[in-house]
């Protein structure tokens, strides 16, 4: 084979590389407008799939939305709701720091929580004038009071009451459940309505402020929960949370840099028991179901576990993911049945 010839076959069959190279990178069914660098669109599905796949979610992931709720939470059952601002935080009632569960839609500036024996949430939303209700496992409102309040911050129900204090007045405000407007409202001898309470027989107990904000303040007694009040003669230091157990002793929150929980046995106004003081500023109060406890949300976005009746400790017992500022917080279920409502 002269050289010139070969020159020829070796071009050929360069020739005959570069199609199978080619037939290689494409398939019978590409069209020509395919070939070459792949268009944005294709870059961009590609680039989509590859960080979709990329790792698996978080375990605890918040779907994105309004609020949201893990099957853990849906039944209501061995939780704790904190307030915490825009939101309510849904714990189990572990000393887990992950939420189970969030709750946006109707809350603004979140402060007292109580939850009723049917496991019902109550939130008392102090920048919106208003409180939102929440069947168990729930994220949007039941129903929603609002009638005539003013900076409402802490709540309390039997079966067919529910009574909401005012910061703004110091007026204590009674809805009939389901029934959104007013029925009725007893006014304290403050000007600012801190916690509220109901023993066993539907008597009602109130903080209150002598004046709006901070300041001293005492406990008002409503019996039946109607009428004029009766001051119980106990001085308090910026009182917050209040709590009545199944045997009449009270427990108050006192902040302003006294910080502490009180216990005060039926008639007395001098607390058998205190928590040791703290830095932190406790908030709200709520008793474990069987009364053995009663845990405390505190501003430095904790909740706290002390014994009940005797107060002789305050163990950290949750801080949480999310957690900030914590004005108040509740169990579910709650520590007793609700008491039967008295005939007003």
């Amino acid at each position: 084979m002269n050289a010139s010839l070969a020159t020829i076959f070796r071009t050929i069959a360069a020739a005959g590389v570069a199609c199978c190279i080619v037939g290689c990178a494409t398939s019978p069914q590409t069209s020509p407008a395919t070939l070459g660098a792949p268009s944005s669109a294709s870059q961009a599905r590609f680039t989509r799939s590859i960080h979709a796949t990329a790792s698996p979610p978080a375990a605890h992931a918040k779907p994105a939305g309004p609020g949201w709720i893990s099957p853990a939470a849906a039944s209501g059952q061995g939780l704790i709701y904190v307030a915490n601002g825009g939101a309510v935080l849904i714990f189990p009632n572990s000393s887990q720091s992950s939420p189970v569960g969030t709750i946006t839609t109707g809350v603004n500036g979140a402060y007292g929580i109580f939850v009723d024996v049917y496991l019902n949430v109550y939130v008392c939303n102090s920048a919106a004038n208003t409180v939102t209700v929440y069947a168990p496992g729930q994220i949007t409102p039941s129903s929603t009071y609002a009638m005539n309040l003013s900076r409402p911050l802490y709540a309390v129900a039997d079966a067919n009451r529910l009574f909401v204090g005012n910061a703004n007045g110091g007026a204590i405000v009674e809805f009939a459940l389901g029934n959104a407007q007013s029925g009725y409202t007893l006014q304290t001898l403050g000007a600012e309505v801190d916690g509220l309470a109901l023993d066993r027989a539907g008597n009602l107990y109130a903080a209150y402020r002598t004046s709006d904000g901070d300041g001293a303040g005492g406990i008002e007694y409503f019996a039946g929960g109607t009428g004029a009040g009766r001051d119980l003669g106990i001085t308090l230091d910026g009182p917050q949370g209040l709590l009545v157990d199944s045997k009449g002793n009270i427990f108050a929150v006192e902040t302003q840099g006294t910080n502490r929980i009180d216990g005060f046995h039926p008639g007395q106004t001098q607390p058998y028991a205190t928590t040791p003081g703290t830095s932190v500023t406790p908030t709200q109060i709520s008793f474990d179901a069987n009364e053995g406890k009663i845990y405390s949300s505190n501003l430095s976005s904790e909740v706290d576990i002390s014994p009940h009746p005797t107060l002789k400790s305050m163990t950290e017992y949750l801080s949480g993911d999310g957690l900030d500022s914590v004005q108040g917080m509740a169990l579910s279920p709650p520590a007793a049945p609700s008491p039967q409502p008295t005939q007003m």
